[in-house]
């Protein structure tokens, strides 16, 4: 990225801008970034960078609020800063050396939970300086995102068409402000579960839960009662899925589908299971890859260990064994697994994008992703996501469809495809459980 002054850095914004209109681009960009910031119609977006206009008039309709930003600090009402459910930048007009810190600012307006999107120019060799304006390769705007501390970062470029230019190519690049307590809350609550102190895969003490044999979803809207329909996610288990298996491993599911039902496993895979839980799905795993295979179940609640622990030695399996860890810092060596398999388990995590690359890291070249998970049509508002139990109940940390696999691509996958569930209805959003493969 060239070093400009902030007045140069607009005024060359603002010619790129008016070159990307002249090309018949502009469309294109404002359509890219509203498609990945995912909107609700109850959001309020803020908007910042060149062409913020147009970008009012593409919103319309489909969001409550729209405030153009000019520069100042807005203030809520208790003077605290304004911070909005979705910020959607428009070549953002970076100087000099100061990237990282406007990407922070930017970041810090949005609520907890809430997205940050930029459109921003590729830098490309001999085209920045005859461009007018700062340019990033997109690598160099995912670590970006990174250290402003955004998680399921999300860079694409943008397809363009068109008469021929001399315009260097341009990118949408999406992230998320953490959510702080999210592990916390699901280790606390999946903790209590596995001593049986909680029902599903609900919080404990609920009766309400998003996935597993007999599931049921649920949640408050903001500021208002309970809202939502009740639904059945059918894990897809046959009868012989579950026989011989020990009783606190087969009538104890926490999922939303069946990983081993797609994974086509054969004697001598590595498989490891991502939030193993209580141990259904890697003692399937472990039956079908048999003796010469292995199954490493992955877990960070000890009280889940202890009962997959119990159920594998039960079973008399010497080919599975289960670790404590996160699920985007797997205990496992990179290159070393043929398939990963996850449950209802990675809609939990905070940084989705974190887990599939380390997914993309363990397995071998040629090595496939099976989850089963929870996903949803639209976007949450920030509000929603607060709330510990609502998100442990494995529905509130659910992202759109589009995302969640976009995220996959974003890790390397190729091959993708996806299985889709019945929806339901849960504060305005269309919450479903899907199959999603892919091939390293």
């Amino acid at each position: 990225m060239k070093s400009i002054k902030k007045h140069e850095a607009d005024t060359r914004a603002a010619s790129l801008w008016e070159a990307v209109r002249e090309a018949g681009w502009g469309e294109a960009v404002r359509a890219a970034a509203i498609s990945k910031a995912h909107l609700h119609p109850q959001m309020r977006v803020a908007l910042a960078g060149v062409g913020a206009g147009e970008l009012v008039e593409g919103l319309a309709g489909h969001v409550a609020q729209v405030i153009a930003l000019e520069g100042q600090n807005e203030k809520a009402g208790d003077g605290k800063p304004e911070l909005y459910d979705t910020l959607i930048t428009n070549l953002y007009p970076f100087s000099e050396n100061d990237a990282l810190e406007a990407v922070r600012g930017l970041a810090n307006k949005v609520k907890p939970g809430g997205r940050v999107v930029l459109t921003g120019v590729e830098a490309q060799v001999g085209v920045e300086a005859e461009a007018g304006t700062p340019g990033f390769a997109r690598g160099e705007m995912e670590t970006l995102l990174a250290q402003a501390g955004l998680v399921n970062r999300i860079v694409v470029r943008i397809e363009l068409s068109g008469q021929e230019t001399s315009l260097p190519g341009l990118f949408v690049a999406v992230g998320a402000r953490r959510l702080a307590g999210v592990e916390e809350a699901v280790r606390e609550n999946y903790g209590a579960i596995a001593q049986g102190e909680g029902t599903g895969c609900a919080p404990a003490g609920d009766g309400a839960c998003c996935c597993g044999d007999d599931a049921l979803i649920s949640l408050d809207s903001v500021g208002g009662p309970a809202v939502g329909v009740e639904a059945i996610f059918a894990t897809d288990y046959k009868p012989e899925d579950k026989a011989t298996l020990p009783s606190q491993a087969a009538e104890f599911s926490l999922g939303c589908g069946n990983p081993t039902a797609f994974a086509a496993l054969q004697p001598g895979e590595v498989v490891v299971d991502i939030g193993s839980g209580g141990g259904l799905d890697a003692l399937i795993a472990a039956r079908q890859v048999g003796p010469l295979g292995k199954v490493i179940g992955v877990d960070m609640t000890p009280a889940m260990l202890e009962r997959a622990r119990s159920a594998a030695e039960a079973a008399g399996f010497g080919n599975v064994e289960f670790r404590q860890g996160q699920a985007d810092k797997l205990p496992v060596e990179s290159g070393s697994v043929d398939v990963i398999i996850s449950n209802c388990v990675i809609n939990l995590t905070a940084d989705k994008g974190a887990v599939f690359q380390e997914a993309w890291r363990v397995l071998r070249p040629g090595g496939r992703l099976e989850v089963s998970d929870i996903v949803t049509d639209m976007a949450f508002l920030p509000d929603m996501l607060r709330a510990g139990q609502a998100w442990s109940s494995c529905v509130t940390g659910a992202l759109p469809e589009e995302e969640y696999v976009d995220l996959i691509r974003q890790a390397g996958f190729s091959q993708v495809t996806v299985r889709r569930s019945e929806a339901a209805l849960t504060g305005g959003v269309k919450v479903y459980s899907v199959q999603v493969s892919g091939r390293k």
